[in-house]
């Protein structure tokens, strides 16, 4: 089993207040982990299975808690995951201990790009916003890997979006659209009922570009 070394990539991150929900139309060389981040701007989940209902490849059932550790008692390493043609299927254990703790194993290799997996949390209306730092792997296909994804605020991780590396950025834009725009043109005033529908309108116009220009290649998981 590999264990993760994590390395910080140069990122500014937006700080706020609290986390500012936007409704959109969805959900270098840093050794095998590096880390991204971005501010709290939510976004809506929709099913961005992409698979055409092809059949996972059959594995193991790795379920072995003595080789997995304390917390994967019931994990299940099978490629039951639906996927996307860029993610390819994959199979992803949360720690029932230690909520950032997971177990990643992926069928497809990705030594080039690579995949990042963004905390988030999903509400019951299904808007969901993230709450800490992307974790980005290039990977190679059946190694299991452990992942911790880093929170930065104190909602509950219940959802985890992956997004192919050469679209993180992106994501992010989408992330942090509606602060940066607030930060840059009401910085004193940014509860300003015209200032928050503008930048409303702006983030949501980045989150569909980001939508349909990168289709298939991101998946939101609700854990």
């Amino acid at each position: 089993m590999k264990i993760l070394s994590v390395l910080i990539l140069s990122v500014v991150i937006q700080s706020c207040d609290s986390p500012q929900r936007t409704r959109s139309p969805f959900g270098s060389e840093v050794g095998e982990f590096g880390t991204n981040s971005g501010s709290e701007d939510a976004f809506t989940s929709i099913d961005t299975d992409n698979s055409g209902g092809n059949v996972p490849p059959q594995t193991e059932n790795d379920t072995n808690r003595d080789l997995l550790g304390e917390g994967y008692d019931s994990c299940n390493l099978n490629y039951t995951q639906s996927t996307t043609n860029a993610i390819g299927y994959f199979a992803l254990c949360q720690n029932s201990m230690i909520p950032t703790g997971f177990k990643l194993k992926m069928a497809q290799s990705d030594t080039n790009s690579g995949t990042c997996f963004v905390p988030i949390h999903i509400q019951s209306n299904n808007t969901a916003f993230n709450i800490g730092i992307a974790q980005c792997v290039r990977n190679n296909a059946e190694q299991v890997y452990d992942m911790n994804l880093a929170t930065t605020r104190n909602e509950l991780l219940n959802g985890v979006m992956i997004v192919k590396a050469s679209s993180i950025d992106y994501y992010m834009a989408c992330m942090s659209a509606k602060v940066k725009y607030i930060n840059q043109y009401c910085p004193n005033n940014p509860n300003n009922q015209q200032c928050t529908l503008l930048a409303e309108q702006y983030a949501s116009t980045v989150c569909n570009e980001f939508a349909g220009n990168h289709q298939g290649q991101y998946k939101q998981v609700r854990l």
